[in-house]
């Protein structure tokens, strides 16, 4: 059975070629749940799905994509609004924060995007797929147990990431 994850991200890659030559993913997160109403989270979440959405991020041949440094920022400080949760502060007190990081993911992206060189313009799409990606997940987290789901995940796209080469990615 093919899922709509796979569906989408067949159809997007048939039809989106970079300029370069090479396809460029441009795909959208699925839900992180397989069922509308429970907590039964995707069979691919952390395998699949990850490993697609982190290749919608850098192209392994030829190195292009987010750098790892800004990929590493977004990281940790999700990684730190996590440990906050662990140490006892609320709920309600975290959310904020976490809806605050889709503002700073677009600041970033767009300083990125905006810069005038060739280095970037050809990182661009890369940079509006992080974005897009980091967005959507992150107004998917309605409560801490969908934020743990998060976390997993971004943890799981940063691993992909890094084995596909965003480690030689300045």
């Amino acid at each position: 059975m093919v899922s709509q994850m796979d569906n989408r991200y067949n159809q997007q890659k048939q039809n989106n070629k970079h300029d370069s030559g090479y396809n460029q993913m441009q795909i959208r997160p699925p839900s992180f749940y397989k069922d509308k109403d429970g907590k039964r989270i995707h069979d691919e979440l952390y395998d699949g799905i990850a490993k697609k959405l982190a290749e919608s991020i850098i192209n392994k041949n030829t190195k292009n994509g987010i750098s790892r440094s800004q990929f590493r920022r977004v990281f940790d400080e999700i990684k730190r609004i996590q440990k906050m949760l662990r140490v006892g502060k609320k709920w309600d007190e975290v959310k904020p924060l976490i809806k605050l990081t889709k503002s700073k993911v677009s600041y970033l992206v767009t300083k990125k995007i905006s810069k005038d060189n060739s280095e970037f313009k050809d990182n661009s799409e890369f940079y509006k797929n992080f974005k897009t990606i980091y967005i959507e997940l992150v107004d998917q987290v309605q409560d801490d147990y969908d934020f743990n789901v998060f976390c997993n995940l971004f943890e799981a796209i940063y691993g992909y990431y890094y084995s596909l080469g965003g480690n030689e990615i300045n």
